[in-house]
């Protein structure tokens, strides 16, 4: 049992990143590609070759907390 970390894309951006076992055989949503997700997260864009960070969600707390 192998565990890998992937990236659910739709529209080009990332809707969800999950865990899966790889001896099962997963199929995502329709409308919906799976891709290795490398450092992706929720919000985050795919342009086809690497993910671009979505700036508006950078960490668990309110941006005004780090003033």
């Amino acid at each position: 049992m192998a565990i890998e970390r992937k990236a659910l894309i739709s529209d080009n951006v990332v809707v969800n990143v999950i865990l899966i076992d790889t001896d099962i055989d997963y199929t995502p949503p329709n409308g919906e590609t799976m891709i290795d997700a490398a450092d992706a997260g929720p919000g985050d864009q795919w342009d086809g070759s690497k993910f671009i960070k979505d700036q508006t969600n950078q960490g668990p707390y309110p941006a005004h907390l780090d003033e």
